[in-house]
């Protein structure tokens, strides 16, 4: 038996309602057969919407084309420190229809925690592995790497208000 999918949460003060067209791309695009590109272009939204260039928040690529894989990070630049840039979270783009493999989140967790371990600096960095439309997120402390919520993985479309809580969580604390 097929595991059952969570209970739709309601799309309000979310990234869904923020910008209705992701319903769209997360329906149409994150499926099988698609690359990790389009999990990155809706991961670049929503991190977007959270995190906005005029509050200092840059989003930008880490280019692996070799390896196929498409991360993205989110850059808190500070003034007050000639405008520092304080990288915290990183996110790991997967291929949409893979998110039932359990190599691929390894082989993903093991890149994320060679990705966060490089990042200077002794903030608080965060991390989330995207497989199409799951997504699991993750804290770097102590030199390791931890999962949050104990590996839940969670659906961009049906549990948008976790999601959302989430990544204000990563706003206020890093």
């Amino acid at each position: 038996m097929a595991p059952s999918l969570p209970a739709q949460e309601s799309r309000a003060e979310t990234y869904l309602e923020a910008l209705p067209f992701l319903e769209n791309l997360i329906k149409n695009r994150l499926v099988k057969g698609e690359t990790e590109r389009e999990t990155f272009r809706i991961w670049n939204d929503i991190l977007a919407q959270y995190f906005p260039g005029p509050k200092n928040y840059s989003i930008g690529p880490e280019l692996f084309p070799e390896a196929r894989r498409a991360v993205l990070f989110t850059a808190h630049l500070i003034p007050e420190t000639s405008w520092e840039e304080k990288k915290f979270i990183t996110v790991e783009c997967m291929a949409p229809g893979l998110e039932t493999e359990d190599s691929v989140w390894q082989d993903a967790f093991n890149k994320l925690e060679q990705d966060l371990a490089d990042i200077s600096g002794q903030h608080r960095k965060y991390g989330a592995i995207a497989i199409g439309s799951c997504v699991r997120f993750y804290e770097w402390r102590d030199y390791q790497l931890f999962s949050i919520a104990d590996g839940q993985t969670f659906y961009l479309d049906r549990q948008c208000k976790t999601i959302t809580k989430q990544l204000l969580d990563f706003r206020e604390n890093h």
